[in-house]
Parts: structure tokens; C-alpha cells; sequence
């Protein structure tokens, strides 16, 4: 595992380009955390020559959508954080072709025009982490339709409409998703 968390790589303030070149030499590496500021769009395709790459972590990074597509290149990644981040919901109509793709975390983007039907299409998805990111009726709807899930976590506010979840509106995803664990604000919802 290599974790660069809060780094000054390719710090815009101090006008520094960073060279992400090097990294591209760690052919086996599995783990890989860039968490933090420094890390922009400009590393993701150094990042997609790291073919081992299974678990990915860019949570507080600078990415947006622009190069998020290039991640399809990573034929085993199995884990992948983008918390707090600059992607919308265009990114998640990008992430089809992870069919590796086991836990995805979201949290704290914003998803509010976010289409989940995207990641029906991925056979392995279990863990899905959506808390403090905004979406619509849509989308929730369309999570019903995640049935591959062991595991969904979503926070209040979530609905760009209203402060937070309503129990109609857990009931119903409970029903639709009978063997999925689900959280609402850290808290465990009860069946």
C-alpha cells in the first residue's frame, strides 16, 4: 500500500506542476490512498497505468469529471473512494465499465441529478456510501434498484427538497432491498 495523504504534490499555490510520472513505475502496487489535497486530474492517467491497482482512494483530492473516465482502465479495482471531491453526477455514468468495482463511496459529492441506474450494471457492487450527497426522487428510486447491495449508507439532507429522509421513504427502500443493510445518519435502520 502507498498512502500520500495531504501533500503538496502539484500544489496550485505554489505553482508547482507535479510529476506523477514516477508513479506510474509501481506496476504491483494493489493499494493506492492520495488523499488530500495536491491531487488533481492531471495524475488519474498515471494512475490508469497501474494495472494490479485493485483499492483506490482519491477522498479530499482536486478531481472533477474530466479524466474520471479514464479510471475504466483499471480493469481490477475493486475499491474506489472519491469522498469530497469535485465529481458530479456525470461521473457516475463513467464508472459502467468497473465490473470489478465491490465498494464505492461517494459520500459528500453532489449527485443531486446523479442516474444510479449506472451501477445496476456492476455485478460485484456491495458496499455503496452515499452520505452528504444530495440527490433526487429519481435517484432514489433507481437505488431500489441496486439489488446486488449488502450494504447502504446515506445521511440526512440527502434529498434536495427536504431536510431529510422521510420513514415512508426507508420503508420503501427496505422493501425494494429486503437483504441489504441500510444506515441513515449512523444509525442502523431497523426492519
Amino acid at each position: 500500500m502507498l498512502a500520500i495523504i495531504n501533500s503538496k504534490i502539484g500544489d496550485t499555490t505554489e505553482r508547482v506542476k507535479p510529476d506523477w510520472q514516477p508513479l506510474a513505475n509501481l506496476q504491483n502496487l494493489r493499494d493506492l490512498s492520495l488523499y488530500g489535497y495536491g491531487v488533481t486530474d492531471e495524475c488519474l492517467p498515471v494512475i490508469t497505468r497501474l494495472k494490479s491497482l485493485e483499492r483506490l482512494d482519491l477522498s479530499g483530492a482536486d478531481i472533477g469529471d474530466a479524466e474520471f473516465d479514464t479510471l475504466k482502465m483499471l480493469p481490477h479495482l475493486q475499491s474506489l473512494s472519491v469522498q469530497e471531491t469535485k465529481i458530479t453526477a456525470d461521473a457516475i455514468t463513467k464508472l459502467s465499465e468497473l465490473k470489478s468495482l465491490e465498494d464505492l463511496v461517494l459520500s459528500d459529492n453532489d449527485m443531486e441529478d446523479a442516474s444510479f441506474d449506472t451501477l445496476k450494471s456492476l455485478p460485484h457492487l456491495q458496499y455503496l456510501n452515499l452520505q452528504g450527497s444530495y440527490m433526487t426522487a429519481k435517484a432514489i428510486r433507481e437505488l431500489s434498484e441496486l439489488k446486488q447491495l449488502n450494504l447502504l449508507i446515506l445521511g440526512s439532507g440527502l434529498l434536495s427538497y427536504q431536510q431529510s429522509w422521510t420513514s415512508e421513504q426507508i420503508s420503501r427502500l427496505q422493501e425494494a432491498l429486503p437483504d441489504t443493510t441500510i444506515f441513515v445518519d449512523g444509525e442502523r435502520v431497523e426492519r
